[in-house]
């Protein structure tokens, strides 16, 4: 005998079915969207920290920079002071290269934006170009974050998702 208000057992509701199919999915897309931009939004922000610090440290042009010189731990005023730094090293202790820290000075602290080895070889344009390459870079992977959601998706939750969309659309 069936109680009140419970159903029958063995009686396929596809209705009850195909509206559960429709709220799951509903459910799942909207987590996955939701999900996705929330870590686009996160990527956004953070990579426009980074670009406003490459900014404040000279980009796009880099005429004006201030280097760190790792090994004397000091700040370099210029690019061209680095280069020559380099030559001396390789004058004095036979060092080939030498690491630098783009840097900016924030409330009379320096804060450091990349690290960039310069070499015996290279020319104040060719460590310019280095670079403005490297600012380039980022800005694409900015502008790569800022226009597309797909690289945020959860694309093996979603493929879930589709196998139950396939099973409503077979069913309902």
């Amino acid at each position: 005998m069936e109680k009140r208000g419970e159903r029958g057992m063995g009686v396929f509701d596809e209705a009850c079915f195909c509206d559960l199919l429709r709220d799951r999915l509903n459910k799942e897309w909207n987590e996955i969207i939701e999900r996705a931009e929330k870590e686009q939004k996160e990527e956004v922000e953070k990579l426009e920290g980074e670009l406003k610090k490459w900014m404040e440290a000279g980009a796009p042009l880099f005429k004006k920079v201030t280097l760190w010189d790792e090994g004397a731990n000091e700040p370099v005023s210029s690019i061209e002071e680095a280069v020559e730094r380099v030559k001396e090293a390789w004058r004095r202790r036979g060092l080939s290269s030498k690491r630098f820290y783009l840097v900016y000075k924030k409330d009379e602290v320096y804060d450091r934006v990349a690290t960039l080895t310069i070499r015996t070889d290279d020319t104040v344009e060719g460590v310019r170009r280095k670079l403005q390459e490297r600012y380039r870079k980022l800005f694409e992977e900015y502008e790569r974050a800022k226009k597309s959601l797909a690289p945020f998706i959860d694309w093996d939750r979603l493929k879930k998702v589709g196998e139950i969309a396939a099973l409503k659309k077979q069913i309902c």
